[in-house]
């Protein structure tokens, strides 16, 4: 692509993207003044009350239910665009597919650099407000008159600034998932827009720290990072939700992915021919004998192909899926490969999952990706877009999840809440193979569950516990979630600390149950919520 086609590709998507934000920038506004009205109503009962509402202010409706829709309208769309682009494979997942995707991918951040920070902003500008009034003595309708007078120009700047930001997150996570998901190889390509805005413009000196002028036409492998030499930072995308501040807040730049084609303009595929990439060719496991395993106890193996045949034979002897090759982390030692064996051996064994038909063979994997500590990977195979082709139970996980600080009040005085439910530190190692099995036990909706009940099933009774089983926990979630909010509105720390399963938890049902089950499996003292979702995982999965 020449400089001259990308000018021509930028102002194409620029103008794509303009019409978004011009979009969701006016219900931006409308969140932010709501949460500026709360504030108003408990000042005018006492500068107690305004200060009570400031520390309560942990989570705004209206700016999370705002940057949802942008991922449900504005990232599903350039997810399946880009997935779509050469029109060679039949569409894949619903929009509810592509939502869950987008949101593993963005993780956390989607709450601590979205919602919590604007969040933040709205909290300092009141105590801002609050400080000034007492520094001029002021009275109620001084305040009133104060916030009438300056607060909407801030916030129409700010609703800008925010829409464009969050249109531009959801534009670049929906690209990136969407072509990660596509069965061919791919390059990237960073697109400036190469005006007087843009950071590292030579002709404004050197005042910025980030220099995307010079990223323009940079191009690498689809899994290799972009590198800003000035700043030193590596980005997979422009809004790369695991970027600085400095890199991606009113950053308009683009990127381009490209399909990467051999000696005969062909398309590649990747590898393995299956959705999800693989980074190196895998051990195929060869079919064990029945008579050799014992698929009850798992035999601690002197070398890793022995380990391997014991999971096979497992697998394919206690589940519905066939097992195409396992691999491990090349560095990993065999007492922790024996230790992940053991760990899944023992959980297939004990738990039963929703019913599986038509599967491919399935990669199992126990090393950890860039992007993921672990992920259930649905992808097309055959003819079926809803299939499993890998479980990566991952060999990485979230160090802080062997502390036992649930929630704790920062230096400003507002609430931190840990990441991930709580696990022993000798069992830390096992976390993400834990919770990956929970995601195979079963998935709610379109995500897991919808997926399992297309195919005939041998069993309809099996189908229907299931769906009870979804219904009891949504109960449980409610529970919980009233009660964690509720604790968060007192800034009750020791109730935090006692039900707490972390932020992810929040993120949706399937992460609830994840969450849960790998606490009540792992932690000798489990929080009250994960003894729930542990034993009613037990009461209708267990075998």
């Amino acid at each position: 692509m020449t400089a001259r086609q990308r000018r021509i590709y930028w102002n194409r998507e620029r103008n794509k993207a303009v019409k978004y934000i011009n979009k969701y920038k006016g219900k931006f506004y409308r969140a932010l003044q709501a949460d500026i009205k709360g504030f108003q109503d408990a000042l005018q009962n006492s500068e107690q009350d305004a200060r009570r509402y400031i520390n309560t202010l942990l989570f705004s409706d209206g700016i999370s239910r705002t940057i949802n829709q942008i991922i449900k309208e504005v990232a599903v769309k350039y997810a399946r665009d880009n997935y779509n682009s050469l029109r060679k494979e039949k569409q894949f997942g619903t929009s509810e597919e592509w939502i869950q995707m987008i949101m593993e991918y963005l993780g956390t951040n989607f709450y601590d650099k979205g919602v919590l920070q604007i969040v933040q902003t709205s909290r300092a500008m009141m105590l801002d407000i609050l400080d000034r009034g007492n520094r001029e003595g002021w009275g109620y309708y001084d305040y009133a008159r104060y916030i009438s007078e300056t607060v909407p120009g801030l916030n129409q700047n700010r609703a800008d600034m925010i829409a464009r930001t969050e249109v531009g997150r959801a534009i670049h996570a929906g690209t990136f998932i969407g072509a990660d998901k596509s069965p061919f190889q791919k390059q990237k390509m960073w697109v400036a827009a190469k005006d007087n805005r843009t950071r590292g413009n030579p002709f404004k000196g050197q005042k910025d720290k980030a220099d995307h002028w010079n990223m323009d036409g940079q191009t690498v492998d689809f899994n290799d990072k972009f590198v800003d030499s000035r700043s030193g930072s590596e980005l997979e995308h422009p809004h790369d939700p695991q970027a600085k501040a400095v890199d991606v807040i009113r950053c308009r730049c683009t990127f381009v992915v490209i399909n990467k084609r051999d000696k005969n303009g062909n398309l590649i595929r990747k590898n393995t021919g299956m959705v999800l990439p693989i980074s190196r060719p895998l051990n195929v496991v060869p079919p064990p004998l029945p008579s050799q395993i014992d698929l009850n106890n798992y035999k601690i193996s002197n070398n890793k192909e022995e380990i391997k045949k014991q999971l096979q034979s497992q697998f394919e002897s206690k589940t519905d899926i066939k097992v195409k090759s396992i691999d491990f982390q090349s560095n990993m030692s065999i007492e922790k490969a024996n230790k992940y064996g053991e760990t899944v051996f023992n959980l297939v064994n004990q738990y039963k999952t929703v019913p599986l038909r038509n599967e491919p063979p399935t990669v199992i994997s126990f090393e950890s990706e860039k992007r993921y500590y672990g992920y259930v990977g649905w992808g097309f195979y055959g003819g079926n877009r809803n299939t499993i082709t890998k479980l990566n139970f991952g060999h990485q996980t979230d160090a802080d999840r062997s502390n036992n600080i649930r929630a704790e009040l920062d230096r400003y005085n507002f609430i931190k809440i840990a990441g991930k439910s709580k696990v022993d530190s000798q069992n830390l190692d096992m976390a993400t193979a834990v919770h990956e099995f929970a995601h195979f036990i079963g998935s709610e909706g379109s995500s897991g569950l919808g997926r399992r009940a297309s195919y005939k099933v041998a069993n309809n009774d099996e189908m229907n516990d299931a769906q009870r089983f979804f219904g009891e926990l949504k109960s449980i979630k409610l529970k919980y979630s009233r009660e964690l909010n509720k604790a968060i509105k007192n800034k009750d720390i020791n109730t935090l600390n006692n039900i707490s399963l972390g932020e992810y938890a929040s993120t949706n049902l399937n992460e609830f149950m994840a969450e849960g089950f790998t606490e009540y499996k792992l932690n000798s003292n489990p929080s009250k919520y994960a003894i729930q979702i542990g034993k009613l995982i037990d009461q209708y999965f267990k075998r």
